[in-house]
């Protein structure tokens, strides 16, 4: 009995110790570990081992997702180490301690194991392919960006000039009135590499960033490929030939031409623990460009022309990477590109003349340097060196004066004469990163110099122009009969202007601007993350030195919390971004501050066809001389935009995401230029070119560059991301886009020279919708399709007239909505009547009047990768295989593969057309002459085709 109960005894003080250790522990509030995980270079490194062990020797396990994210929950409070293992890359250790209830934020950068690494040749692994991108608060996870990587890199094209268009694209109008950028391993880019040695493309992601110094929607961001620890080589060819092409509906007959593009990488293991990789590209384009406007015959009739000029486009690409891993916390990588560019017969657009023709040909090398090392377990510093070095030139085909009769077309020579530019660029960047606790930590700095130093020769031959193509045919009619220039013009004739620069064709250049900044990423609980931070930014180019710019970001999970990752996360951010003063527009302001350059302009010249020397035409004895100069507004201030934003993700399954944002973005002191001196509104008389008041002095332009612009910009942007596993990925994004202002993404003038504020409305970016979705599918057979559509409505244009009706020397001018339909300056157009000579009092028609066609095209790959030679094992252990009965999987890859693709750009053969003839009374007026171009035709035809071979081994 006693027995007995001593044992109850024993059994009750157990139960009361572990009812009492029960007690205590649901006291203990348990702590939480997350993170991210990346590469050297930044990317998202998904499906990464990551083991959380205790001092007790007790282990935990988790996975990184599609966003390199990772989470593991209820934690007791002590000491941890945590390690994370990727394939190909070092192991990560990094000890730590919790606190009760303490939420620890951990972020691993790997560094690439020379020994280890494994670059699949077809892109991600079976295992890693498709895997849906999930939510998260951190600051770089939101949803409604756009990462495409492997296989989905397949439904973007191949050709570096069109693939750099579709990003654009796919970026949306989401960067204000500048328009998106392109960054290629963290250095802003001047060209794209080829396609298959890029390893990851990122758009849109962490918009507020205070590290990046552009808006962040617009911001597309390109990674290459590293090295490996075997050799493998990638060959790609493709060809384009006119007998799979439509053909062009502006040219009288389908022309015969030829292009082909090579490309071929190699990469491979160079010595103990350095990498290296090697990449050429060639392509030649061989084509032509259709011209259509309309001219004069022999007997002064008007005729429409359409027909070709051939054209070439030759490029050499060569790209060299080296990754050096000094020891596992010391990475040195360096770059090096060069390509060469030689054009023949560029510059033709639809109403140019084939005398327009001139030949281009460039170079640039550029070598990037990039240092990471690890200061501590939780610091790491990246050092960033780029120098760039760029030669340009361009030699008009023909000589002599251009020709610009208004609506009609474009003649004589181009105005490039013999011009060049060089250019060496500097840029240092200097990035530290610091965990502590719950905060991530990141400052650091920007510098660079560059050397501009053009020698422009435009406009020094001269050009004529023509308000009409029947004052043109006037005054050629008056030249054949004898006529006195005066008689010509009284008969209706004669040229509306002469312009030509003249002095010294230089203005060198040297811009320096530094930037700093401090950013915190604040994990402030487990479902909540804010992100904050400051940029400074100043140049030497202009008086404003001073150009702060803070950035705040917040993403809250609404469904998380101590019961897991959050499914839906609401996301807000507001940021201020600066514009720098680039050279080319610098220093094209200094060439002509008259001590360099300056242009003349003689109004209603009467030695059309022969230009007189130019003493006499300083002189003012051959007409109305006006003398233009060009300064920068000494009170110049630094475009900005005000960006700000809401977004709503939502986690559908594990394989979809979803997203709502809606964008305002605010543009303050934006460019344009404003002649200062043009004559006060109501003093000028257009049948009276010597009248106006200027209030500067008579016989004088001054075009100053200010920065009094202003833009307003609203859109919705939905966004799904649908990724189940490697026979299915798509990307499918809308935008809804209201965009106002006075000035446009390409600098120009106002029409009143003296309120800006005149042209506030639509701008070239109010386009309403944009449509993208792209995919790949598997299909039967182990074919790949590979789908990319994108829409977009039609863009705003302005209606104009060709007469210069205000004296300010620059044709932009707008008609009136015609209230006397009897007046003779009345012109009836599909849009409306219009007035081309204002009356007091009429309503000028707003500035985007006239609306474009709508644009869309479907662009298809079809591919089949075939596997050649015998099998071999790469090892064991790898999560991609099947597993066996011992637990391990066996991992094989095939030694050579061979494949074939179709590429179909704009296979509905939808008839994209550019913006209409834009000026009233010109026989084109309200026609597309062209092809939209861009990314959603060529030049050259509707439909292309093009077949692609790639090997591998």
């Amino acid at each position: 009995m006693q027995d007995n109960l001593r044992r109850f005894n024993r059994y009750a003080v157990l139960l009361l110790v572990l009812v009492c250790m029960g007690q205590l522990s649901g006291q203990i509030s348990s702590g939480r570990v997350h993170g991210q995980i990346t590469d050297p270079s930044g990317a998202l490194v998904p499906g990464t081992n990551i083991s959380l062990t205790n001092q007790s020797g007790q282990t935990l396990t988790a996975s990184s997702d599609k966003s390199g994210s990772y989470h593991i929950d209820g934690l007791l409070p002590g000491k941890y180490s945590l390690t994370a293992e990727a394939k190909g890359f070092a192991r990560f250790t990094r000890e730590f301690e919790v606190g009760a209830g303490q939420d620890v934020a951990l972020n691993a950068s790997l560094k690439i194991a020379t020994q280890q690494l494994e670059i699949v040749v077809q892109g991600k692994e079976a295992a890693e392919e498709g895997q849906g991108r999930s939510v998260g608060v951190s600051s770089d996870s939101n949803a409604n960006a756009t990462v495409i990587s492997g296989k989905e890199l397949d439904y973007l094209a191949d050709d570096p000039s069109e693939l750099g268009l579709q990003l654009l694209e796919l970026a949306g109008p989401s960067a204000g009135p500048n328009g998106g950028h392109v960054y290629v391993d963290g250095f802003a880019s001047g060209y794209l590499p080829p396609k298959i040695s890029i390893r990851e493309i990122r758009i849109n992601q962490n918009p507020f960033a205070a590290e990046q110094d552009r808006i962040g929607y617009g911001r597309v961001e390109v990674f290459t490929k590293p090295g490996g620890s075997q050799i493998h080589g990638q060959f790609l060819a493709d060809d384009n030939n006119s007998a799979f092409n439509s053909g062009n509906p502006f040219s009288p007959q389908k022309l015969h031409y030829n292009s082909n593009i090579f490309t071929g990488d190699l990469w491979g293991p160079l010595k103990k623990n350095l990498t290296g990789y090697v990449s050429y590209q060639r392509r030649n384009v061989n084509d032509a460009t259709p011209i259509n406007a309309v001219v004069l015959n022999p007997s002064f009739n008007e005729v429409p022309i359409n027909e070709s000029i051939p054209h070439s486009d030759h490029v050499n690409v060569f790209a060299a990477r080296f990754e050096y891993q000094i020891n596992p916390n010391h990475l040195l990588i360096g770059r090096y590109l060069y390509t060469g560019v030689a054009d023949q017969n560029l510059g033709i657009l639809p109403h140019f003349l084939a005398s327009k023709a001139f030949n281009y040909d460039a170079y640039e090398h550029r070598v990037q340097v990039s240092d990471n090392f690890q200061i501590n377990p939780h610091a790491e510093n990246d050092i960033r060196f780029e120098f760039k070095k760029s030669r340009n030139h361009g030699q008009a085909v023909n000589s002599g004066p251009g020709l610009d009769v208004s609506g009609a077309f474009e003649g004589g020579a181009s105005n490039i004469g013999n011009s060049s530019l060089s250019q060496d660029y500097y840029e240092l960047q200097d990035n530290t990163l610091i965990t502590r606790g719950r905060h991530i930590i990141k400052f650091g700095g920007r510098l660079r110099t560059t050397f501009y130093r053009p020698d422009s020769f435009e406009l020094f031959n001269g050009e004529y122009a023509f308000d009409s193509i029947e004052a043109y045919r006037i005054t050629l009619q008056g030249i054949a009969q004898g006529l006195t220039p005066a008689q010509i013009r009284a008969a209706g004739g004669g040229a509306e202007e002469f312009l030509i620069g003249v002095g010294d064709p230089q203005s060198n250049l040297t811009a320096v601007d530094g930037a700093v900044f401090v950013q915190d990423d604040w994990r402030m609980r487990s479902n909540l993350n804010i992100s904050y931070g400051l940029r400074y930014e100043t140049q030497n180019v202009i008086h404003d030195h001073h150009d702060l710019a803070p950035r705040i970001g917040v993403a809250w999970g609404l469904d998380g919390g101590s019961k897991g990752a959050a499914r839906t996360i609401l996301r807000a951010g507001v940021g201020v971004f600066y514009d720098r003063l680039i050279p080319s527009q610098a220093s094209s302001t200094k060439r002509l501050d008259g001590s360099h350059a300056h242009q003349i302009i003689i109004n209603n010249p009467d030695f059309f066809p022969n230009v007189p020397p130019i003493s006499e035409l300083l002189s003012g004895q051959s007409g109305l001389t006006l003398n233009t100069f060009g300064q920068i507004d000494p009170r110049f201030k630094a475009p900005y935009n005000l960006q700000m934003g809401v977004a709503l993700e939502r986690q559908i399954k594990k394989s979809a995401t979803a997203s709502v944002t809606y964008l305002h973005t605010r543009g303050n002191h934006q460019l344009l230029t404003r002649n200062i001196n043009a004559p006060l509104p109501g003093t000028f008389d257009p049948e009276d070119p010597a009248s106006g008041v200027r209030p500067l002095g008579p016989g004088l332009n001054i075009y100053q560059l200010q920065a009094e612009g202003v833009f307003r910009q609203h859109q919705v942007i939905t966004s799904l991301n649908f990724r189940t596993d490697s026979r299915l990925s798509l990307v499918v994004k809308h935008t809804l886009n209201f965009a106002r202002g006075n000035v446009e993404p390409i600098l120009g003038f106002p029409v009143n020279q003296y309120d800006p504020t005149a042209d506030y409305g639509r701008t070239a970016l109010d386009i309403r919708h944009r449509i993208s979705v792209g995919g790949v599918f598997a299909l039967p057979r182990g074919l790949r399709l590979s789908p990319l559509l994108l829409l977009k409505s039609g863009t705003p244009y302005d209606v104009l007239l060709a007469d210069d009706i205000n004296g300010d020397s620059i044709f932009n001018n707008r008609p009136a909505f015609a209230t006397d339909l009897s007046r003779a300056s009345v012109v009836r157009t599909p849009l409306g009547a219009f007035d081309t000579q204002p009356l007091p009092g009429q309503k000028i028609v707003p500035r985007g009047f006239g609306t474009g066609p709508v644009l869309y095209t479907l662009n298809l790959r079809l591919g089949k990768t075939f596997t050649l030679g015998p099998k071999k094992e790469l090892g064991n252990g790898s999560s991609s295989g099947a597993q066996g009965s011992s637990g391990s999987a066996g991992v094989w890859g095939p030694r050579y593969t061979l494949g074939f693709n179709i590429n179909a750009q704009n296979i509905l053969n939808h008839l994209n057309l550019g913006l209409p003839e834009a000026v009233v009374g010109s026989p084109l007026f309200g026609q597309s002459t062209a092809l939209a171009g861009g990314a959603y035709s060529s030049g050259i035809s509707s439909r292309r085709i093009t077949l692609q071979t790639m090997f591998a081994f």
